[in-house]
């Protein structure tokens, strides 16, 4: 799944949690200076990363270069459709073309990507031609 920013840049969703809740405050905190910094919430430790402001360097390139480092250090498992079925029913209520539709959108080619499950947790749908890996949301583990 893709976003595109103020910028028009398309940015790619790494994940997406689920979740029900009645109305909550949240406080958005952006510190001068700082890159990361730990916060504690409801007894919770937290990283929080700020979007770093370096003038002049290129920070899609940056994230470009991060993200190909996270998907070269995980290991794939192809998953039969049978199985694949059998998981998505049982954890999620989805059969596997809905999870692809999902995940690639409507227009997709859904038939073009098979689905594997990544060392990390995540299934991923790779391109039958290798080019393209995309991480789900849905986590296998």
């Amino acid at each position: 799944m893709w976003l595109l920013t103020s910028d028009q840049t398309r940015v790619r969703v790494a994940g997406v949690t689920k979740r029900t809740a009645g109305e909550q405050r949240v406080h958005n905190l952006t510190v001068a200076g700082l890159n990361s910094y730990h916060v504690v919430v409801g007894g919770v430790d937290v990283l929080v990363h700020n979007e770093d402001e370096r003038p002049g360097e290129d920070c899609a390139a940056t994230e470009r270069a991060a993200e190909e480092a996270a998907e070269e250090s995980v290991d794939f498992n192809k998953v039969k459709e049978r199985r694949l079925e059998q998981e998505l029913r049982e954890r999620y209520d989805l059969d596997p073309h809905e999870f692809k539709r999902e995940e690639l959108g409507r227009g997709a080619k859904v038939s073009s990507f098979d689905v594997y499950k990544g060392s990390d947790g995540y299934y991923w749908l790779i391109s039958k031609d290798g080019k393209a890996k995309i991480k789900s949301a849905y986590k296998w583990k």
